[in-house]
């Protein structure tokens, strides 16, 4: 084995213990998360992700990281349970994504707010959407999108009972795990709010 062969060897090495480091220490860190919440913990196994189950309100709030999102670096996925009738759906992406999305009814107007520059709004039944989507919730939800410098992108889906959150960026820290635990429960509890269901 030539010096080149070394070093190429050692840099894998390197990677490969960097890794391992990083995805312990992301356990760790999300079992302590769930641990102070009394919540759940399921480890992320080799070639899976953490999950964190707690609650809010009395309610379930999940938190995983897929595998891939698009050409992000990482992102976490946050569903909880939507206590409102099920007769409607909407989708918030942003307008880069539009193009790929199967959309769950025509696009609907966020009259004139500073989401719209970024992103598109659809759904099944306008009025109820907008109805839900009110002033308030849409500057929670560019608080959200604007959470940690370079990571925004934030989706948003309202479908079957089940609203999900999908943060760009890496949430691989406990630090980072409580800014977006408290980012997503304060808008969630402003949905609910606008729609009469705190």
């Amino acid at each position: 084995m030539d010096t080149t062969d070394f070093c190429i060897l050692a840099l894998f090495g390197l990677f490969v213990a960097f890794l391992i480091y990083f995805a312990i220490r992301r356990d760790r860190d999300w079992r302590q998360f769930a641990e102070e919440r009394n919540g759940t913990f399921e480890s992320g196994k080799l070639g899976s992700r953490p999950t964190v189950c707690i609650e809010h309100l009395g309610r379930k709030v999940q938190f995983s990281q897929p595998k891939t999102y698009g050409s992000q670096r990482g992102a976490t996925e946050i569903q909880l349970e939507w206590p409102g009738p099920g007769s409607f759906e909407m989708e918030l992406v942003p307008k880069l994504a539009r193009f790929l999305l199967k959309r769950p009814g025509p696009e609907i107007s966020m009259r004139g707010h500073a989401l719209a520059r970024s992103h598109v709004l659809y759904g099944s039944e306008p009025n109820q959407v907008q109805r839900h989507l009110t002033p308030v919730v849409l500057d929670s939800i560019v608080d959200l999108d604007a959470l940690w410098p370079g990571c925004d992108g934030l989706k948003l889906s309202l479908t079957g009972g089940q609203l999900t959150f999908l943060k760009p960026g890496d949430c691989w820290s406990k630090t980072r795990l409580e800014e977006l635990a408290e980012s997503v429960t304060g808008t969630y509890t402003k949905l609910l709010e606008a729609a009469g269901m705190d």
